[in-house]
């Protein structure tokens, strides 16, 4: 799948979603963004 694909999906899929989940989500996904980062820093530390 490519990343287009996959952002079409993500958003079939957000449109289908409760809007009392959608603040839980947007949550998850801003806390997996920063973790991302910081093991992204952890890893050009160690080259």
């Amino acid at each position: 799948m490519t990343t287009k694909q996959i952002k079409t999906e993500i958003q079939k899929l957000l449109d289908t979603v409760p809007e009392n989940v959608l603040q839980d989500l947007l949550d998850y996904l801003k806390e997996a963004q920063k973790q991302s980062k910081v093991l992204l820093k952890i890893q050009l530390k160690g080259l």
